[in-house]
């Protein structure tokens, strides 16, 4: 299909699009086994959770119409063009909306795959700073089970990166270590590689990893209030993590 007629049949549905969200939401779908946990939170969210971590907004670099979200300089305090998010006001949300998702994309006419591709992915880099703050996961995950329930998704396979710097440091000093790339391809080497790694830190990252993943359930435990008669969402819902 044409990109035009694409964005045409878009357009002819808009006027049932509200009938049409409450009938798919309905409908029972199984499994999300591709779930990317920063890509499902709604933008109003991560301006919420940005504004309680004291983040800042201002213009993305490379495309200054948009706002990108970023740690204060210290407590307080932007820097230079940036502003506390909980000040923005009612034109800056907007705005904020449409640079953290595909909100209004395609409102001024038809406009091409490519200019759709480049914002779709230009958004994850601009809600980086709150989707990656590990004091946010808790919150995230937990918005991704109550969402998943509403819209009649029983189970979600999530992937996510835990340990993400302990990580890049292994693979590091494997590459000093092993800097000819055909060794990777040699499973000869890999016994040796893997002692490599285990005196390198290997056990204590993993370990680390664990301890994150047992706080980040706790923390979806006490926001749902799992395991009360107030829990939420009310049934019963299956989820696992994947490294990606």
């Amino acid at each position: 299909m044409r990109y035009k007629n694409y964005f045409g049949l878009i357009e002819k549905v808009k006027k049932d699009q509200p009938e049409l969200a409450q009938i798919l939401m309905k409908f029972p779908k199984g499994a999300d086994l591709h779930n990317h946990l920063s890509g499902t939170v709604m933008p109003e969210d991560y301006i919420s959770l940005g504004s309680a971590n004291g983040d800042c907004f201002g213009p993305d670099s490379l495309v200054p119409a948009m706002y990108t979200i970023t740690q204060a300089t210290t407590p307080g305090v932007c820097a230079s063009g940036f502003k506390p998010l909980m000040q923005a006001n009612a034109e800056e949300r907007q705005q904020l909306l449409r640079s953290l998702s595909m909100y209004q994309f395609n409102d001024k006419g038809i406009t091409s795959i490519k200019d759709g591709h480049n914002q779709f992915f230009a958004t994850f880099g601009r809600f980086g700073t709150v989707s990656g703050s590990p004091n946010n996961m808790g919150s995230i995950l937990a918005k991704l089970r109550q969402q998943s329930n509403d819209e009649n998704v029983s189970y979600v396979e999530t992937m996510m990166s835990f340990q993400s710097a302990a990580v890049s440091s292994l693979a590091d000093l494997l590459r000093q270590k092993y800097p000819d790339a055909a060794a990777y391809t040699q499973s000869s080497n890999y016994p040796a590689m893997f002692d490599y790694l285990l005196g390198a830190g290997l056990k204590d990252f993993v370990f680390a990893a664990q301890k994150d993943v047992y706080n980040y359930l706790n923390a979806v435990n006490a926001i749902l209030k799992c395991g009360t008669a107030a829990r939420t969402p009310p049934v019963r819902f299956h989820s696992i993590f994947r490294l990606q």
